[in-house]
């Protein structure tokens, strides 16, 4: 654990026994809300951070949405943050046709953020 919650991802076999399990996050709370099995074999993970010291990504507020990109094996492909100064919470997300991926979650009000494939690489 990196600190006071992480996201907690475990990949079961179809027997339920455990492939890979990892924590991701940061030094405060972090919370996964959504995961989905990507076109390449990977995984998508939306939730929110508050975390101000993850590598490679800058919380821009109290809780920003919190995207990572894992590999096959749970590895992190890529991560980012959106967000303003207040708090942002993402609770879904899904890959689109592009092979982008669209993020649905609030901050103050509806939020929803669509990501391109060439802005995510």
């Amino acid at each position: 654990n990196h600190g006071s919650s992480d996201y907690y991802i475990i990949k079961l076999d179809s027997g339920g026994g455990v492939e890979w399990q990892r924590m991701y996050g940061g030094s405060d709370m972090d919370y996964a809300r959504s995961i989905q099995e990507t076109l390449d074999g990977g995984y998508i993970v939306a939730g929110y951070s508050r975390s101000k010291n993850i590598p490679v990504v800058t919380n821009h507020g109290r809780n920003d949405y919190y995207i990572i990109k894992l590999d096959s094996g749970g590895g992190v492909e890529w991560q980012k943050m959106y967000g303003g100064s207040y708090s942002d919470y993402a609770y879904s997300i899904q890959q689109t046709l592009d092979e982008g991926y669209i993020v649905a979650g609030s901050g103050g009000d509806y939020y929803i953020i669509k990501l391109a494939k060439g802005e995510i690489e």
